[in-house]
């Protein structure tokens, strides 16, 4: 094993059965504190080997920055990092991060990685320069990276479908395959003669197919629901009080998220159950819908960003922009001081900036037609019409989460559809019952209300590219013609302690994405 900067020339080989406490002991045991070096090996040991198998090799990379391209190495902090990232995240900023020069290019990197679930996509394209090398481009998570695969180099990717038969070429438009698919790389540069894919991991020799890729978070969740549903099925009572129908990947994620949630609680209370239950079973099952919880933030943010970056290749194809638009001034309290305290908007208000840097950073992938503004009232909709007729994007690929009053008003009405006309996806939130309990509650620490944000965009972006609208309590009301979609929420009060770790859970799930 080498201590070296990884990159193709020097690749880190690890042998399968080496498990994951070696290789925390090898990269993170001089970088993080004793303490963090445990928690990882302990989930590990809990059962998250899958998401570490056969991730054995990282390489050198280039990205652009606004001072010009830079010269980056995957080297062993940023190894540290990317497990830190995924699998102990509230431990995150405990990595020596000297060498950067500053959070935010530690914080992109950490996102750049192949390492651990990483989902750069690249695509295969001849170098005339160098016959029987191919070059790797990175399309997402990087900004033009590269990489060298020589003809014979075993690669394990996720896969994506581009024409039958067609060469692999950079700009090809690109959506993921479902299910796992053993591909093979042949001397003429084509991956089964359809696809793209996630760069997992290289390996020198003869071997000239891949293994089958790695789930995504999508994936992994609803296998893991199933799972649980499946044992919930075996207990009638149980069984008929929540919705133990197979869980499909393809659903919103917040559909996947709530019956995920609902088939853990229900997990949860087996134990309390007069029903002869196989212990041993239960334990495992037990284990599994911790897990899945586990992933639930990952979940919808994926269903931000995944969407998001979908929308905006489709557009980009059109040569159109993606335009979202973001009022958050209906959240009772975010923007108003009461003895010097803002306790909703000095909760929420790191993982709102963080949904609006979807813009930048979706630039830094290669997306530079997306457009995400932040405003309130009339000035979002003449920010939205403006931005709109600048950049000639038609109107149907505006999306706005706002208020129903901001929606409803007149200011709107050019951008709300017709019966003849389809235009903006319109959002709006029903704050009323926000609104009563803030007004018996204000700024009480112990009464903070929770505002699911995420739950409510990610809903949003996925239903206006055209998934169908789920069966779920926020959800008011939905015209899919008018492309109007009301939300509900209910208040759900809790201490501003729990407000702020729940926040920011969901915005390192956001960065992570």
């Amino acid at each position: 094993m080498t201590e070296k900067m990884l990159g193709a020339e020097h690749p880190l080989l690890l042998p399968e059965e080496q498990d994951l406490g070696e290789m925390v002991d090898t990269f993170l045991g001089n970088r993080l504190s004793a303490d963090t070096t445990q928690r990882i090996r302990q989930e590990y040991e809990a059962g998250i080997k899958d998401r570490v198998a056969g991730y054995n090799t990282a390489v050198n990379y280039d990205y652009v920055s606004d001072e010009g391209p830079v010269k980056g190495k995957l080297g062993l902090e940023l190894l540290a990092a990317r497990y830190v990232t995924r699998l102990v995240k509230d431990n995150l900023m405990k990595i020596d991060v000297s060498h950067m020069r500053e959070e935010e290019d530690f914080m992109r990197l950490t996102r750049q990685h192949i390492l651990v679930g990483g989902q750069h996509l690249f695509l295969l394209t001849s170098r005339e320069e160098e016959p029987g090398v191919y070059g790797a481009q990175f399309e997402q998570r990087g900004e033009k990276a590269s990489l060298a695969l020589e003809h014979g180099q075993q690669v394990m990717i996720r896969l994506f479908p581009v024409e039958e038969g067609s060469k692999l070429k950079a700009g090809d438009a690109i959506e993921e395959l479902r299910g796992e698919t053993v591909v093979t790389f042949d001397k003429n540069g084509i991956v089964n003669n359809r696809h793209v894919g996630v760069l997992v991991t290289t390996r020198t020799g003869g071997v000239q197919s891949a293994a089958p890729a790695v789930s995504s978070v999508r994936t992994r969740v609803a296998e893991m629901a199933n799972k649980v549903l499946s044992f919930l099925r075996q207990v009638t009572e149980l069984g008929s009080i929540i919705d133990s129908r197979p869980v499909d990947r393809d659903d919103v994620s917040a559909s996947i998220v709530d019956r995920a949630r609902s088939a853990a609680q229900a997990i949860r209370t087996l134990k309390d159950t007069p029903h002869a239950i196989d212990k041993r079973q239960l334990a495992e099952t037990e284990e599994v819908a911790s897990q899945m919880a586990e992933n639930l933030d990952n979940l919808e943010a994926d269903g931000i960003v995944g969407t998001a970056l979908a929308m905006a290749k489709t557009a980009k194809a059109d040569d159109q922009n993606l335009i979202i638009g973001l009022e958050t001034e209906w959240i009772p309290g975010c923007d108003r001081i009461y003895g010097g305290r803002m306790l909703q908007h000095s909760a929420i208000n790191p993982l709102i900036k963080e949904i609006e840097s979807l813009e930048k950073n979706l630039r830094r992938m290669g997306l530079d037609n997306v457009k995400v503004i932040h405003d309130e009232g009339d000035s979002l909709a003449k920010r939205l019409l403006a931005t709109a007729g600048e950049t000639k994007t038609k109107l149907t690929n505006v999306v706005v989460l706002a208020s129903k009053g901001t929606i409803e008003s007149d200011a709107f009405s050019p951008l709300r559809s017709t019966k003849t006309d389809k235009r903006a996806f319109l959002a709006g939130v029903d704050d009323r019952e926000l609104d009563r309990f803030y007004g018996d509650f204000g700024e009480a620490a112990d009464k903070q209300l929770y505002i699911r944000i995420m739950e409510m965009l990610s809903i949003t972006l996925e239903l206006a590219s055209g998934k169908e609208a789920p069966d779920l309590p926020i959800i008011m009301s939905y015209d899919k013609e008018a492309r109007t979609l009301i939300f509900l929420p209910r208040a759900e009060p809790m201490n501003y302690q729990e407000l702020q770790e729940r926040y920011q859970r969901e915005r390192e799930a956001l960065i992570a994405a």
